[in-house]
């Protein structure tokens, strides 16, 4: 039983782990996705993205 613990610990934790870092890679890439979006000329889709207020702000639906 304790080995069944520890392995279902162990898989917690490297799921946990890939999570913190897709979660990083999301943050870090963040700003040269919305640069090549907003300027592929997608009309109203670039548009969006470029928006002060759009889909890459923290909370995109807030009020201004």
């Amino acid at each position: 039983p304790s080995a069944i613990k520890d392995d279902a610990v162990n898989d917690i934790m490297m799921k946990a782990g890939a999570t913190t870092a897709a979660g990083a890679m999301c943050v870090l890439a963040g700003p040269a996705v919305q640069s090549a979006i907003a300027g592929a000329n997608l009309g109203i889709v670039s548009s969006v993205a470029a928006a002060e207020a759009g889909p890459f702000t923290v909370h995109f639906w807030a009020p201004m």
